[in-house]
């Protein structure tokens, strides 16, 4: 019985043996099946990462690009207004100067006599400094 129960053992062990090298071979072929798909995993989690890190690049681009858009749009803003200021006291100073002409050609339209001109010069209708005055009732045409 001795001899028998050894013989159990040995059979016993040759068979957890086998076992152990069947389950290391069949680990070993499913790392090495799984293996290109371990790879693939990883390169799709590293470039995953990298799309990432550029899709956060270019938020931050277009969140720089909108802020340099506002401020554009607030400059555009001040220098409209500056325009139209500028074009009103522009408006302003043309209908003071007018003004100021018709007031010095109504003023010399009623002087009694007209200005002497320079030798050499003949009378030119309006002085060449605008539209011809009307001809007033004594005025030499």
């Amino acid at each position: 019985m001795a001899i028998t129960l050894a013989a159990i053992l040995v059979q016993l062990g040759r068979v957890l043996q086998r076992a152990d090298q069947n389950e290391t071979a069949l680990k070993d072929q499913r790392e090495k099946e799984l293996k290109p798909q371990t790879d693939l995993i990883t390169v799709v989690r590293q470039r995953t990462h990298d799309l990432s890190d550029a899709v956060q690049a270019v938020n931050s681009h277009h969140t720089l690009l909108e802020n340099r858009l506002a401020h554009l749009e607030s400059a555009v803003t001040d220098l409209r207004h500056e325009q139209s200021a500028g074009a009103g006291a522009l408006r302003g100073v043309l209908a003071e100067v007018l003004d100021r002409l018709a007031r010095i050609e109504t003023a010399l339209a009623h002087s009694s006599s007209p200005p002497p001109l320079p030798a050499g010069r003949a009378s030119q209708p309006g002085g060449g400094f605008g539209p011809p005055r009307r001809p007033q009732s004594g005025d030499p045409r």
